[in-house]
């Protein structure tokens, strides 16, 4: 993806970025998990002593990385630029859409 977005120019710098980051959510990923586990013997005298942590004792650290991985969904859907330019295929509604419909995908195959 990043060799569609970067001109030539930057397509090695953006490459070894992505590989920097994978692995810096290797780091990051089990320390979020080793920090907030079990977070009612960890942190008895805080909010986080309750009920509902002490029978699920890895729902904190879930929940942290969800809320991660939602924040990074609704940055890439706002700031990645789409890529794929081509002509959207209608969906086919009828039988006789559905047959025109192989015909058209079977002929881009051959155009590609």
């Amino acid at each position: 993806m990043s060799s569609e977005i970067c001109s030539r120019q930057y397509q090695p710098l953006a490459m070894s970025i992505g590989v920097g980051a994978w692995s810096v959510g290797l780091v990051i990923g089990p320390s979020i998990g080793g920090i907030f586990a079990q977070p009612s013997e960890r942190f008895p005298g805080s909010i986080l002593n309750n009920l509902m942590f002490r029978y699920f004792p890895f729902l904190l650290p879930n929940l942290v990385t969800s809320l991660l991985a939602l924040i990074s969904l609704i940055l890439v859907y706002l700031y990645l630029p789409e890529t794929f330019s081509g002509r959207q295929i209608p969906v086919p509604v009828l039988e006789k859409d559905i047959e025109s419909s192989n015909e058209i995908q079977s002929t881009e195959i051959m155009v590609m």
